[in-house]
Formats: structure tokens, sequence, C-alpha cells
């Protein structure tokens, strides 16, 4: 049976804090380099950088421009990558690689597959609740 190929897109930024949370990253979940981790950031022109795993998208830094970072990275890894699954996150986000894997390989069964996790924004001043896809992993 051929494996699941699962790529993990970060989304990183240059802010001291995401810089930390980047760095924790690196040293746990996403230390195995036989699971492609890519973490993705603004900059003037689009590259690669292999040796750190690092995408850099031509776009702004700036957290109102993450759809089109997010699109922009989505778009180079379609063009550049072999991949079943891609699965985009943030930096503070921790992920069971292991546990992943196992649950997409059972989803190729049964064909094609959006999902995230589901959040409530609550606005209790407006007295109104949104559902939305949490940044925190989309797959």
């Amino acid at each position: 049976m051929k494996s699941t190929r699962v790529v993990y897109l970060i989304l990183g930024s240059a802010e001291k804090e995401h810089q930390l949370d980047e760095k924790t990253q690196r040293n746990t979940w996403a230390q195995n380099l036989y699971q492609p981790t890519i973490w993705l950031k603004g900059a003037g022109e689009t590259s690669f950088d292999v040796k750190n795993r690092n995408l850099f998208v031509n776009i702004k830094e700036s957290y109102k421009n993450i759809l089109e970072k997010t699109r922009l990275g989505i778009e180079w890894c379609a063009n550049n990558l072999d991949f079943d699954y891609l699965v985009r996150g943030n930096v503070s986000t921790y992920f069971r690689t292991e546990n992943i894997k196992e649950y997409l390989s059972e989803r190729r069964k049964e064909g094609l597959f959006l999902g995230g996790y589901i959040d409530v924004f609550n606005a209790a001043e407006e007295d109104f609740k949104v559902n939305y896809v949490n940044g925190g992993a989309i797959f």
C-alpha cells in the first residue's frame, strides 16, 4: 500500500515571539526531515531555502495578509512538491504527526477531504456567535 505523504506548511514571521515558537517546533515535532515541514514567511520575492526549510513568498509580512500569504504558499507547494495532503498551521501549533498521518491514511480511501478546527467567536457585547475555521490547523 502506498504511504500517505503529508506536507506541513507553517505560518511564520520575523517577530521575536514567532521565532521562539518556530524554534520550539524545529526542536520537537518538526525535527523529522522525513516529514516535510516548511515555514512560510513574507518577503520581497518568492524563494525557498532548502537547508532551513523556509519558503518566502512575495508579500509584505502583515497580519492582514495571512490569507493571501497562505494562498501563495499553497500554490508554491502544489507546483513544487509531491504530496497527498497539506496541513497549514501556525508556529504556535504542536502536531502529533503520527496520529495525523494515520488518520489521513484512512481518509484516502474515501476520496477528497478538506478540514480544520472549527472554532466559535463569541462577541458578548453584541450577543452573537460566529463559527469559523481556526488557523491552528487547516487540512
